[in-house]
C-alpha cells in the first residue's frame, strides 16, 4: 500500500468496461453512427460548443419516446473488461475505492453495485413522464471536465488533497483529473497532453496492482 493515498479513483468506460455505452443508447433511438459522428465532430472542431451537441442528442432522445424500461435494459447490461473484478478486488484490500463517469447514472450506479462501490459519481441523469417515456437528459458539466469537479467536491467532503488521491483513466476526458490529482495512472498509449500529464502509464488495468499494492 502506498503510503499517503486516501482514495483511488476510477474511470469506468475503456478502463472496467467495454466502450460504447452511448453507441447503444443512440442506436435504440435511431440515430446512426454516421449522425453521432458528424456530431461529435462539430464539437471537437469547436464549431459547436458542447451545448449545442448536448442539445442536438438529446432532442433526438425526446422525440423516439423511448421508454425507462428498454433505456434501462441498455444501461444494466454491464460487459467487464479482463481482470477489471479481480484488480477492482485487490485495490479494494488497500484503498478505499471511487467510480467517476461521463454515463449515465443507472449505468454507473450498476457498475458500482456489481464492483461493490460505494462512492460514485455520474454527469449524466434520464429525465421521465409519467408513462415512463423520456423526457429530457440532465448533465452537471462538459464532460472534459467534470471529473475533475467530482474530485473537487470529494476533496472538499472528505478533507483530502488532490495529491491524497490516485486516478485511473484512459481517455482525453480523464486529463483534467490527472492534472488536479497529479496522480494519474494512464492506461494504453493515450494521447500526448495525457503521457505528459500522467504519474505513470500502464498498459492494462491489472498493472496498476505492482505500483500501489
Amino acid at each position: 500500500m502506498m503510503s499517503g493515498i486516501k482514495l483511488v479513483a476510477l474511470d469506468i468506460e475503456g478502463t472496467l468496461t467495454q466502450e460504447g455505452i452511448w453507441l447503444r443508447l443512440h442506436h435504440l433511438v435511431g440515430i446512426s453512427d454516421q449522425e453521432g459522428l458528424q456530431w461529435f465532430t462539430k464539437y471537437y472542431n469547436k464549431r459547436w460548443t458542447f451545448a449545442q451537441w448536448a442539445d442536438v442528442v438529446i432532442k433526438r432522445y425526446k422525440n423516439s419516446g423511448i421508454l425507462r424500461r428498454d433505456i434501462e435494459a441498455v444501461l444494466r447490461d454491464v460487459h467487464f473488461l479482463p481482470q477489471a473484478k479481480v484488480t477492482v478486488a485487490m485495490l479494494r484490500q488497500h484503498y478505499s475505492l471511487a467510480l467517476l463517469s461521463s454515463t449515465p447514472n443507472i449505468f454507473v450506479g450498476e457498475v458500482a453495485k456489481q464492483l461493490s462501490i460505494e462512492t460514485y459519481y455520474a454527469n449524466y441523469t434520464f429525465v421521465y413522464d409519467r408513462t415512463d417515456k423520456i423526457i429530457d437528459i440532465k448533465y452537471r458539466a462538459e464532460d472534459a471536465i467534470v471529473k475533475q469537479q467530482f474530485l473537487k467536491d470529494f476533496c472538499k467532503k472528505k478533507r483530502l488533497r488532490p495529491e491524497e488521491i490516485v486516478y485511473i483513466g484512459h481517455s482525453a476526458n480523464d486529463l483534467e483529473a490527472f492534472l488536479y490529482t497529479k496522480r494519474g495512472i494512464l492506461i494504453g498509449k493515450g494521447n500526448e497532453a495525457l503521457v505528459k500529464a500522467c504519474w505513470r502509464q500502464v498498459q492494462q488495468l491489472s498493472d496498476v496492482v505492482p505500483i500501489l499494492v
